[in-house]
């Protein structure tokens, strides 16, 4: 299978993952706020509490659930055609006992990615639940103003694109745990549709392979930050040659 064809399974596998991803936060999200909505007059009898309160819902909600599943299980789709890749490009590896530990780790920080959303959103409601406990509002009012706040908050907005970020990440960091044992060059790869950002399709454009140091100059870029699908691959130089690459840096 050539380079072009695992990309594009990988491709294809990331998108459906999100899919998938994005429908069930979706079904999370609306629960959430019906359980908001529902419990908004006790709730404000306790503005103090909210915190724990507003956990509590995420938990009801399917939120965590959503969110743990995607971490520990959509990711791993990507694992096959990574390892597919690196082959095809020249590089034969394998991942030890260690290794599963580390990919194991890196689920963990993507994992509190997510969970460092919630913080800030349940200081938004609870600030929003205090203030219309010392208020003379009326139920419409409060609960109209609670759900404007919910679907304002980080939570609601980011989720999705945490999501598109992480699973991106989670392939480059799977890349990377290997390239300190292999001696090779990296390429840019990945789709070039009308979603792609100019920087990526310039740097995809360029065709140039490039060391160490000109990938971490590219791959921290402002101009790829979130939610690029892009990723930097690992193979040897005679295939990257082979392959109508050349050496050089990024001029985009």
């Amino acid at each position: 299978m050539e380079l072009n064809e695992i990309f594009e399974n990988l491709n294809n596998k990331q998108d459906n993952q999100l899919n998938k991803f994005e429908l069930a936060l979706k079904k999370a999200l609306n629960r959430l706020n019906d359980l908001i909505i529902a419990n908004a007059l006790e709730d404000i009898k306790n503005p103090l509490e909210y915190d724990f309160k507003f956990n509590q819902y995420l938990q009801e909600s399917g939120y965590y659930n959503v969110i743990n599943n995607f971490v520990d299980n959509g990711l791993d789709v990507v694992y096959g055609d990574i390892v597919a890749a690196l082959s095809v490009g020249g590089l034969a590896v394998s991942f030890s006992k260690e290794d599963i530990t580390k990919i194991e780790a890196i689920k963990r920080l993507n994992l509190q990615k997510f969970n460092d959303l919630s913080v800030p959103t349940i200081n938004k409601m609870k600030d929003s639940i205090y203030k219309y406990s010392l208020s003379n509002l009326s139920v419409s009012d409060i609960t109209n103003g609670l759900r404007s706040s919910l679907v304002d908050s980080d939570l609601f907005k980011y989720s999705g694109t945490y999501a598109n970020t992480i699973i991106s990440d989670y392939t480059q960091s799977i890349i990377d745990l290997k390239s300190s044992e292999a001696d090779g060059v990296w390429i840019y790869d990945g789709p070039s549709d009308k979603v792609t950002r100019p920087f990526c399709n310039c740097v995809l454009n360029q065709k140039k392979y490039y060391d160490d140091s000109e990938k971490s100059k590219i791959q921290g870029d402002k101009r790829r930050a979130y939610n690029c699908r892009h990723i930097f691959l690992l193979v040897t130089e005679e295939y990257a040659i082979d392959n109508g690459y050349a050496s050089g840096s990024a001029s985009c």
